[in-house]
């Protein structure tokens, strides 16, 4: 008479088991996840994040731009997950690609970020000093929103600035991320020469994982194989 009993006990246990399971899926960090699918993983399944913020005001960074692109294109892997935004204008930065890319897609890039497709080189976007703030806090989201140890290589090509306004505003966001785990966060200014001294300062916070180059192809071109 106790079979019933036990078979009732059993179906109870189970079911207790499995909301005790979907709970725990629930309170999860991968249900939580604010970011793109493919980087809600397992830290051993977990793509590369690699981002790109161009600002091409000069025909050496427009140059830069279009060699770097070409590298990329050769280096990406499906394990790579590439965003590229393009400042132009005041304060815009436009989002042109975010997702698992291709060697074809980073190539058609080129074309996204030509302010003149009937060119053959890759033209000027101007933009003004203070976009470059807007640049560097999108690369602070994305460290805010990525799993803590997140692989992240983040690259900003521009030719950097002298302002004491634009860079004390890019020193309190890089301060704003200096108590973050930074261990898999490596950054990349690539087009700086002039300035390069004035500029640096702005990331002083967080200059343990900062990585300096001019466009001068010796200086910038193994930073992109860093990835």
């Amino acid at each position: 008479m106790r079979v019933p009993f036990v078979i009732c006990t059993g179906a109870v246990f189970m079911s207790a088991l499995l909301a005790g399971s979907l709970s725990l899926t629930a309170q999860s960090p991968e249900s939580k996840c604010k970011i793109p699918k493919p980087l809600c993983l397992e830290p051993k399944q977990q793509k590369i994040f690699v981002q790109f913020v161009i600002q091409s005001n000069t025909s050496e960074t427009a140059l830069a731009t279009e060699d770097l692109l070409h590298l990329v294109s050769k280096r990406v892997r499906p394990k790579h997950f590439v965003e590229i935004s393009q400042l132009s204008g005041t304060n815009t930065v436009r989002v042109l690609y975010s997702a698992t890319a291709t060697k074809r897609t980073i190539q058609d890039m080129h074309w996204q970020i030509d302010s003149n497709p009937n060119t053959a080189e890759l033209d000027l976007t101007p933009s003004a000093e203070s976009a470059l703030v807007d640049g560097i806090q999108r690369f602070r989201d994305r460290v805010k929103s990525l799993p803590s140890g997140q692989e992240l290589h983040f690259y900003l090509v521009t030719e950097g600035t002298s302002n004491p306004d634009i860079l004390s505003k890019l020193h309190a966001i890089t301060s704003s991320i200096a108590s973050e785990d930074l261990s898999q966060t490596h950054i990349y200014v690539i087009g700086v020469s002039e300035h390069r001294l004035e500029f640096s300062s702005a990331f002083n916070p967080i200059e343990n994982n900062v990585y300096f180059a001019s466009t001068i192809d010796s200086e910038w071109m193994p930073l992109v194989r860093k990835f």
